[in-house]
């Protein structure tokens, strides 16, 4: 039986975290509804060095899909008081899935068949756990015209053409994570300062995809198109990030 919209704004979230590598993606993520209630499904273990302390499962790269599935229940199981599961990352994770997939004479069919399991993982995610916010971390890569201009930035996964282009409408919000700027300041004295500038994307500049689902047209934007988001000097902003997500 259908259940009637009440016109409420969910409190769940789930966002996909586009980017270049080194960006700073994982720290953002693993950082965004508080470390301590994360859990993270590791499908590149060398991306969980740039965090401490945080818990994670670390997926089998020889059998990827069936670890993924015991993971999923295990979330259920042992992790029920987390808030947050974060995919780290759904690249890597559409390659093992395309790695571990029968093969076929026919390399559509071998594509075909984890195209359809990472689809199934973020379907899971979505309306398997409708209580936990729901990150997906994924390398950005650019889709060109004729000329070979750049037009638009699309998650670097499997199935360009499809889910690729599928995935961002899959998500209430795209956030773009820029690569960190150092800005140097030198004061009459000749003293340096160096001060570390990261900021994400919350809305598309008309080549990086991203986008929310807080804003509403017409009224008063609470996510502006850029968000600082720098976490060098503490995690202030990120904390004024979540609570304009949240509406605190």
């Amino acid at each position: 039986m259908p259940r009637k919209y009440d016109g409420k704004k969910d409190k769940r979230h789930t966002i996909l975290l586009l980017g270049p590598p080194k960006a700073g993606k994982t720290t953002l993520a693993c950082n965004l509804f508080g470390k301590e209630n994360t859990v993270v499904l590791a499908y590149d273990v060398d991306g969980l060095k740039v965090v401490d302390d945080v818990d994670a499962l670390i997926i089998d790269p020889m059998n990827a899909w069936e670890d993924t599935m015991e993971a999923l229940r295990v979330l259920k199981k042992e992790y029920s008081k987390k808030t947050t599961i974060v995919v780290n990352d759904i690249t890597t994770c559409g390659m093992l899935f395309l790695r571990n997939a029968p093969q076929s004479r026919d390399p559509r069919r071998t594509y075909g068949v984890a195209i359809d399991q990472l689809r199934q993982l973020v379907e899971k995610l979505k309306f398997d756990f409708p209580t936990y916010h729901v990150i997906f971390e994924a390398v950005d890569m650019y889709l060109e015209d004729e000329q070979e201009a750049v037009i638009f930035t699309y998650p670097n996964v499997i199935g360009r053409y499809t889910f690729a282009q599928q995935l961002p409408g899959m998500v209430d919000h795209v956030f773009y994570v820029v690569p960190p700027k150092i800005k140097k300041t030198v004061d009459s004295k000749g003293k340096v300062t160096k001060e570390v500038e990261r900021v994400i994307l919350t809305q598309t500049d008309g080549i990086k995809l991203a986008g929310n689902r807080i804003n509403v047209a017409g009224k008063e934007p609470i996510l502006e198109l850029t968000e600082k988001v720098s976490i060098e000097d503490g995690v202030d902003n990120i904390a004024r990030l979540r609570k304009k997500l949240l509406g605190g």
